[in-house]
């Protein structure tokens, strides 16, 4: 059988996309950030005495802000969704990367989908979905997309999901290889069991694909230093990846690590009271289901209009 050189293609950007770390902000931190939103919320939204409000649906929106990695198992489609190196293109595009295009199928002629679209296929279309949803009064949909959208918008937030040197493969030096895991899930499940938030904060969003770049752009910014820190708790823990290692690890990058988290949990709450607002605040209730789900945007197509 002769396989066409479009398939291979196909299977060659599948496979490079496969071989990304998998590794969230420790489930973990995806499970704080979107409780953390809801506390975040105003009351009207929070807790609005119908049984059905935003805190009523805490721990759905907890358990449900994991359901996009569970997708990577069977849709390869879905990686690409999870970051966006704005690095890629430093020397044409240098920090603070406001020359990166916006447009969606601009970024892709230039960039390509494998180096990340998390801005538009995550943010922009889970939180369009939401609205609509939200309007429709289907709200164990919508429950289930603000969800997910806190899981886009937690990435986004990651600095390692936000440039080129996402596993420390590009660093100087190699030992920084493997730190993805070590940054995101061995540092943040071990140390990090909480984040702050303030009560009724939330101010909704304008712009969420502006929103996506700010998060996308400041967490590269944040990179170089995570490196550095890396190289120096291995030194303070001789080498091995053990309790010294993590220990230090987190002296020099907890703060900054919580920070980010906390920065995710308020942007995601004004990102669901700017659906929410949209859509003419509907009231909560129990809802239904929709019987169909309208089809995602066609692989490699143009995004829905804006």
């Amino acid at each position: 059988m002769t396989v066409r050189p479009a398939r291979l293609a196909a299977l060659a950007v599948a496979l490079a996309a496969l071989a990304r770390p998998a590794f969230p902000w420790g489930s973990f931190g995806h499970r704080l950030v979107n409780r953390a939103a809801v506390d975040t919320l105003p009351a009207e939204m929070a807790d609005d005495g119908s049984g059905f409000a935003f805190g009523d649906m805490k721990d759905e929106l907890e358990y449900r802000s994991l359901e996009p990695d569970r997708r990577k198992r069977t849709d390869w489609r879905e990686h690409a969704r999870h970051w966006c190196d704005i690095d890629a293109k430093v020397e044409r595009h240098p920090p603070p990367f406001d020359t990166v295009p916006r447009d969606y199928d601009a970024y892709v002629r230039e960039f390509g989908r494998p180096n990340g679209v998390i801005q538009w296929e995550g943010i922009l279309d889970t939180w369009e979905r939401l609205g609509l949803l939200m309007a429709a009064g289907h709200w164990p949909l919508a429950y289930r997309a603000a969800a997910e959208l806190g899981h886009y918008v937690g990435d986004a937030a990651c600095p390692l999901h936000c440039t080129a040197n996402h596993d420390g493969e590009r660093s100087a030096d190699p030992r920084n290889a493997g730190i993805h895991s070590r940054y995101e899930s061995g540092m943040v499940n071990r140390y990090i069991t909480r984040i702050d938030a303030v009560p009724g904060s939330a101010l909704p969003v304008d712009d969420p694909i502006e929103l996506g770049f700010s998060l996308v752009a400041t967490g590269q910014a944040l990179v170089a230093g995570i490196m550095e820190a890396d190289l120096s708790a291995q030194d303070a823990g001789g080498g091995a990846f053990d309790r010294d290692y993590y220990r230090e690890l987190y002296a020099l990058l907890g703060r900054e690590a919580r920070g980010r988290l906390e920065l995710a949990s308020r942007a995601l709450a004004g990102l669901w009271l700017a659906a929410w607002e949209a859509a003419g605040r509907p009231a909560f209730g129990a809802g239904a289901m929709l019987l169909e789900i309208p089809p995602p945007r066609p692989f490699g197509g143009a995004p829905a209009a804006r």
